[in-house]
């Protein structure tokens, strides 16, 4: 299996940057949006309770909408794509049997042979109680990376974006009946040759002030 070298991945990682301008007129095709939603759901998860969900928004119209929920930034209706990042708001024992009944399906397992695997999901769940959103939103951004990577590796660009109301999110998508709460959106396409951050060198604190050795 052919693998990135480390000159090409650390390549790939500076060209990448929070993109200001898409290009209006080029779109990711089909198969490399695939292999970006393909990305989230390889994404890690703390014990692999997946709490999580992705919404891909093409409409110009729900576009325009979310725009207003995002103090006006030109992204939401610009780039090709929009993925809107959600927690789950309902991960319960009904969500933890379906990843269960998804792993005896995939692993050729008897569902007896993961009764202490529901059990400790269960667990988990219980411990964290009213923390349960605060760490799914944080698993969320776990998945974001995988997606911004993905994006760098494949030569597209993206823009991670925080500075939305999710609760207007939620609204204009009707996530509530698909039991999702907006985390964050990534806008993905290709940058504009107007954006003046796309040739910007990478502003970073030198490693010694962020990375230690013990």
């Amino acid at each position: 299996m052919k693998t990135l070298s480390t000159h090409e991945l650390l390549e790939n990682l500076n060209r990448r940057y929070a993109t200001k301008q898409f290009d209006t007129t080029k779109k990711v095709d089909e198969i490399e949006l695939n292999a970006i939603l393909d990305s989230f759901h390889l994404a890690a998860s703390s014990s692999n309770i997946q709490p999580w969900g992705l919404v891909v928004v093409e409409n110009p119209e729900l576009r325009k909408q979310l725009q207003t929920h995002a103090y006006g930034q030109s992204q939401i209706v610009d780039a090709s794509h929009l993925l809107v990042l959600c927690r789950r708001t309902q991960v319960d024992e009904a969500w933890v049997d379906a990843i269960i009944d998804e792993t005896v399906a995939t692993r050729g397992q008897q569902p007896s042979d993961l009764d202490g695997l529901k059990q400790m999901k269960m667990g988990i769940i219980g411990m964290l109680g009213d923390q349960l959103p605060c760490r799914a939103a944080n698993q969320v951004s776990i998945a974001a990376w995988f997606v911004l990577s993905a994006c760098a590796s494949l030569g597209v660009d993206a823009c991670p974006m925080g500075g939305l109301d999710p609760a207007g999110f939620d609204q204009v998508l009707g996530l509530d009946d698909k039991h999702l709460a907006t985390v964050m959106a990534i806008a993905v396409g290709y940058r504009s040759d107007s954006d003046k951050y796309a040739t910007a060198p990478k502003a970073r604190l030198p490693k010694e002030d962020v990375i230690f050795f013990e």
